[in-house]
């Protein structure tokens, strides 16, 4: 279940709103959190703190989608440390663990390969790319730069699926 802090339609901010539903799943007793065979509850927009991070942790979100907070940030890198709970100013177990079977963080709109190798060091299992017009839009070649930098991390194991008809990834 991906929950949308943000109202599309009147762009109004909700930070509650995941929690919200959480404790809705929780009232009806609906097993959600990190692991196999429960429901995955993700938190998307508006989060841009390690305490956002963290309260996200502690109502067992599986996941979290950032990416206004990375564009406006001066120096997305330490943005992304921070938010992780890695920078040496973040308390301790602050964010995600990092570990691919408790939970899955996207960092999404990156387009410096030392925004990548930050995101991947801190823990985040997956980066974003943005090829839309945007603020955040990648060139084909910010975006192979990237994919080489990530990759130099290790490859993930299991299969990689594409839609059909996606043609070469190169």
């Amino acid at each position: 279940i991906g929950v949308n802090n943000r109202n599309l339609h009147t762009l109004v901010l909700d930070k509650d709103r995941t929690c919200s539903i959480a404790q809705e799943l929780q009232r009806r007793g609906v097993a959600f959190g990190a692991g196999a065979n429960v429901t995955k509850l993700l938190a998307l927009s508006g989060l841009a703190t390690a305490e956002d991070v963290a309260q996200c942790r502690a109502i067992r979100c599986s996941g979290i989608l950032v990416g206004e907070a990375l564009m406006r940030a001066a120096d997305p890198g330490s943005a992304i440390l921070n938010m992780m709970g890695t920078a040496p100013s973040a308390e301790p177990g602050s964010a995600f663990p990092s570990t691919a079977s408790e939970v899955l963080v996207k960092v999404c709109g990156v387009r410096r390969v030392e925004d990548a190798a930050c995101a991947i060091a801190a823990g985040a299992n997956l980066i974003g790319v943005i090829f839309a017009a945007s603020k955040r839009q990648a060139s084909r070649d910010q975006a192979k730069e990237v994919i080489s930098t990530v990759r130099r991390f290790g490859e993930r194991q299991g299969r990689v699926l594409r839609p059909s008809g996606a043609g070469d990834s190169n």
